[in-house]
């Protein structure tokens, strides 16, 4: 079972209910090939020089489900995650991710929102919260906005 996460920025504050968290860090490595000679043929290819910057990224990439609360729709909610998503509806800065505990600040890369085909209304309210009525898939990348 994942935890859900939250996303925060200005007065927006969201819960995605996940289904599934992937979680990702690179470091891009570059390599020097040392040139060969005509001299120096026979002996075979010169091991490559690696170079570690430690120039490393790490993302997020999240999947669940959005539903309504006491107090907002949750068509509501799925416009509030797409204007984060879009730099609209609030000023510069970051996207504050809340996971396992741990505040992550970053930005969202790609978004994707699916619209549940179940006739929504009829269902209880426990069934609702059970089956979500968007479900999203997500990049967060963390990092700082300059």
């Amino acid at each position: 079972m994942t935890n859900n996460i939250t996303l925060a920025k200005g007065a927006l504050n969201i819960t995605v209910n996940t289904i599934s968290i992937t979680e990702n860090s690179k470091n891009l490595i570059s390599f020097i090939r040392p040139a060969q000679s005509k001299d120096n043929q026979a002996s075979g290819p010169k091991e490559p020089k690696m170079i570690d910057l430690l120039m490393i990224t790490r993302s997020f990439l999240i999947r669940g489900m959005i539903t309504g609360t006491d107090s907002k729709t949750a068509k509501q909610i799925r416009d509030e995650l797409r204007d984060l998503a879009t730099g609209a509806s609030t000023a510069g800065g970051n996207i504050v991710m809340t996971y396992d505990g741990e505040s992550i600040n970053g930005g969202i890369e790609g978004l994707t929102i699916i619209e549940d085909s179940t006739d929504f209304d009829t269902l209880t309210a426990g069934q609702q919260a059970e089956v979500g009525q968007y479900d999203v898939q997500f990049t967060f990348m963390a990092g700082t906005a300059i």
